[in-house]
């Protein structure tokens, strides 16, 4: 900012015309700062081509595709058995097979990649599994009375001031 209040913009490289920086002033500086941010849920990053989903031979270019779908969560590509192609001669997929994608990690390892600690690992030193998931809250707070624990949930935080206004004029 100068000493009069306009924002100095200065450029990573010189313009081919030499220019090193732009001078504007602070409104005109946010709306074209705001012209720059994407709608909500735009997709900032498109592929064409045979990169693009819905290309015939995208399979051939973009790895990680060779597992099966009905193979079993959490099994590397490596360990499965190799996936038969029954494509036909037009190159669509035959009535009853899915389209493979590539693999996902388990919610168990994403866990483990973030806070370091294998959740699926029982102190015995089995492996422990999902029995069951609760979402009906009445269950849920039955079994956290049962179990002692919390049931109540934590009070909120009163709402963060409002900003009056910003510090520059029109």
């Amino acid at each position: 900012m100068t000493s009069a209040g306009s924002i100095v913009y200065r450029f990573r490289k010189p313009w081919r015309n030499g220019k090193l920086a732009v001078v504007m002033d602070p409104m005109t500086f946010l709306s074209r700062l705001a012209a720059q941010v994407p709608p909500p849920r735009f997709h900032v990053l498109s592929y064409f081509g045979v990169l693009a989903a819905a290309a015939s031979r995208r399979e051939e270019i973009v790895t990680g595709h060779d597992g099966d779908d009905d193979a079993e969560p959490g099994q590397c590509a490596a360990s499965r058995p190799a996936a038969a192609s029954t494509k036909s001669a037009a190159g669509s997929n035959e009535v009853g097979q899915r389209r493979l994608r590539p693999d996902r990690l388990l919610w168990s390892e994403l866990v483990q990649r973030v806070f370091l600690t294998e959740i699926r690992r029982c102190p015995c030193g089995g492996r422990r599994r999902v029995l069951a998931m609760i979402f009906n809250p009445l269950s849920i707070e039955r079994v956290l009375r049962h179990l002692g624990l919390p049931h109540e949930p934590k009070p909120r935080a009163p709402p963060r001031p409002m900003q009056v206004g910003l510090p520059f004029s029109a």
